[in-house]
């Protein structure tokens, strides 16, 4: 299993190459991931594999935090886009050199390499250099080398984009082979050929600027893409057209369009501002969007309105012991929980929301749920009828909620009370020190030369070194009106939670100073 959690990754000059990516992959997942090039793509896989240092957020390989571990203790194995063969050795020995730090017999390691040689048909020329075999045999060779670690993780950059188009299709029944004799191992593939793409993996992502555009079963998103960027990224240019809803029905202009069964269950129709809905079309696909969101077929999320209260979630009437996740609420009142349809199971997970679907869509593959006012819809190769009651569950660890424009109300991490150690100087008056810095306090201070203070997470603000106190920023989240900014301030033994302005974006500095709003102080 894969876990990353708003994983960053920064470059000097605080160029975000990825900025808040999240995604989860299971056992035999095949993940092929495409975008713009300088999209993120690479640096991910590198983060992935340990090559390169994560700046913030979580990387977690089985269940372990894996943002430190070394390369060699990930079981993951890596396919390069420029083969690097030692020239010096046979085919032979360059696979059997993967083998060396797992301290194996020699006896061991020469069984390994033979069965991985005949599995990829190189027994023949398991004794040649490399500079006398051919680009795709160094290919095979490249490949062997990293499967026969019989890693957990196999990582691929793009390794087929110097082969020719006829040998293309060969290489990729290469890698489903060899994907078929590993059918635990998770298959990481970067690439920009999207027949690649589609041919190889059961999941795909889509990336643009550091950032997931769609991250979804490959099928869905070929069916359903879910913005007009995944759209042409998938398909090539896409036109698109104003439509219309009266009636129920949907119009291009004066034309009815009509769709399947399937898609016209899913699509909620319903309080739809005409001038928001598009329709995205070419000669390959075509799918309707509403402000630039799917809204119809199998989407990968879906948003339905809840109350947040002190320790309690409400959600289509039913309410729900939040305690587990109370430290991490920013605000209360109406908001929007956003679901991850891959979270969305049948079976009651620990610390799990319910909610009662009725089914108003089934033909044996699809199935649309009805869910109040709202719909989910899924692959569900199951006889369920329509009218049917099922039962759907959430865990309530992976909640994403935001208020209706898009702020975050539950944060990703624990959001502290911001409790400083303070000092107040000898024959000051008024005056306390925080990280080295002097600030004016007109509350009355205890007598106690150290004490305790408690900052307002909008207390802090964003100075320069002469007024601010050194902070070691860990991570940020960024919400449309702010950015909630996770440091260790110098002298301080916690992290705070700063709320800054929006658009603040603190990672990308070599260094931060925080500055303190004294009207947001308060002592202990």
């Amino acid at each position: 299993k894969i876990e990353c959690k708003n994983l960053k990754k920064i470059y000097d000059g605080g160029v975000y190459a990825l900025d808040g990516v999240t995604f989860t992959l299971e056992t035999g997942d095949f993940l092929t991931i495409i975008g713009e090039s300088g999209g993120g793509k690479t640096t991910l896989l590198k983060c992935l594999a340990g090559l390169l240092p994560i700046t913030a957020g979580e990387l977690f390989i089985n269940d372990e935090l894996c943002n430190l571990s070394p390369v060699q203790e990930r079981r993951v194995g890596i396919v390069f886009q420029e083969i690097t063969l030692f020239p010096n050795m046979t085919v032979f020995e360059n696979i059997a050199f993967a083998l060396k730090k797992q301290k194996l017999s020699f006896d061991e390691e020469c069984r390994l390499v033979r069965e991985i040689l005949k599995k990829m048909d190189l027994t023949t020329i398991q004794s040649a250099l490399p500079k006398h075999i051919s680009y795709g045999q160094k290919q095979k060779v490249a490949l062997a080398r990293a499967l026969v670690k019989k890693p957990e993780i196999l990582l691929f950059d793009e390794p087929l984009s110097n082969i020719d188009e006829p040998s293309r299709v060969e290489y990729r029944q290469m890698i489903l082979d060899a994907k078929r004799d590993h059918p635990e191992s998770i298959f990481v593939y970067v690439t920009h050929n999207v027949e690649d793409a589609l041919a190889l993996g059961n999941k795909i992502m889509i990336i643009h600027g550091g950032r997931i555009l769609q991250f979804s079963e490959t099928r869905t998103a070929c069916r359903f893409p879910n913005s007009i960027e995944s759209a042409e990224y998938i398909f090539g240019h896409c036109q698109t057209a104003s439509l219309t809803v009266k009636d129920g029905a949907t119009y291009l202009g004066e034309e009815r369009i009509d769709f399947d069964a399937f898609t016209t269950a899913s699509m909620s129709l319903d309080n739809l501002d005409n001038s928001a809905l598009q329709y995205v079309y070419n000669d390959k696909m075509s799918t309707i969007l509403y402000k630039n969101r799917g809204i119809c077929g199998v989407l990968d999320e879906y948003r339905i309105p809840c109350l947040v209260e002190k320790d309690r979630l409400t959600i289509n009437g039913d309410s729900f012991d939040i305690h587990s996740i109370r430290d991490g609420i920013l605000s209360r009142g109406e908001g929007v929980a956003v679901l991850k349809r891959n979270r969305i199971t049948q079976t009651p997970t620990e610390d799990s929301i319910r909610l009662l679907g009725r089914v108003k869509y089934s033909d044996g593959f699809y199935v649309v749920y009805q869910v109040g006012e709202h719909l989910i819809s899924d692959y569900e190769p199951s006889p369920l009828k329509v009218g049917e009651t099922v039962e759907l569950f959430y865990p309530i660890s992976e909640l994403f909620i935001i208020d209706k424009d898009d702020n975050i109300m539950l944060a990703s991490y624990l959001l502290t009370e911001n409790i400083l150690e303070a000092t107040r100087p000898p024959s000051s008056k008024g005056i306390i020190r925080i990280g080295g810095r002097n600030f004016p306090l007109s509350a009355e201070l205890p007598s106690a030369r150290r004490f305790k203070v408690i900052v307002e997470q909008d207390g802090f603000y964003l100075t320069d070194k002469r007024r601010g106190i050194a902070a070691t920023v860990i991570n940020e989240e960024c919400s449309k009106d702010f950015t909630l900014c996770y440091a260790y301030l110098k002298g301080q033994d916690e992290y705070v939670v700063a709320k800054l302005p929006s658009g603040a974006r603190c990672l990308g500095n070599n260094k931060n100073f925080f500055g303190i709003d004294t009207m947001k102080i308060r002592v202990v």
